[in-house]
This record gives C-alpha cells, structure tokens and sequence, in this order.
C-alpha cells in the first residue's frame, strides 16, 4: 500500500516539475534522465541493468513485469533492484521510491523559492 502512494507521490512531484507522465514507456523516458541527473549529483554510479530495474519499477512496473520485459527471472530482478539501493544507501522499492521522491521534492523546492524571490524583486 505504501509504495503505491510514494510512486504516486513521485509522478505528482515529477508532473509539478514540468515532466509529462503518458504511459509507462513515456515515464521511464521522462524519469530517465531525471534519475541519472540524481544520480550523477550524488556520484552514484548504476549499472545499465539496475538503472533500468529502478526507472522500471519507479514508473509502476512489477518484478514479474520487469523480468519478462528484460527476458530474466523475477530473482534476477531483485537482484538488480538489491543491488541499485545499497548502492543508494536504501532498502527495497519503497527506499527506492522515498529515494527519488526525497530528491524530486528538493528540486521542486528550490524552484518554488526562485519563484518566490523573482516575485519579491517585482
């Protein structure tokens, strides 16, 4: 139940920084190069496997969707996704999930405070 609303929560923050969620193919193009933006500020390097696990399972993927999407077992894909979080100092999909939503919240807060600066200078 939770990491259906985190991942909710991360879309309304992604959708609020101006990313256009149309479908699950169209979300992990949008989350893409979010996510390795986030990445790279927190020099955090992930395999192709496990970027592509986590932008998976972040746009509302499942394992089992995951594993017959990248033709591997469902373990393979726990692997991957065990693999990403200790790389992110996290635990699970829902680490993974409060991860991103942590670092989409912050990049919305600093556009909300240029935007209230900019209306202070007016």
């Amino acid at each position: 139940m939770l990491l259906p609303l985190l991942g909710q929560h991360a879309q309304s923050l992604a959708q609020q920084a101006s990313l256009q969620y149309t479908g699950s193919e169209t979300e992990a193009g949008s989350l893409d190069p979010v996510f390795s933006i986030k990445l790279a500020q927190e020099a955090v390097t992930l395999s192709a496997r496990e970027q592509e696990v986590c932008i998976g399972l972040l746009t509302g993927g499942t394992v089992s969707q995951m594993a017959q999407r990248l033709k591997v077992k469902n373990s393979s894909v726990e692997t991957y996704l065990k693999r990403a979080t200790a790389k992110l100092g996290v635990s699970g999909r829902h680490g993974l999930a409060r991860w991103i939503a942590e670092r989409l919240k912050v990049r919305q807060g600093f556009r909300e405070a240029r935007k209230g600066l900019s209306h202070r200078a007016d």
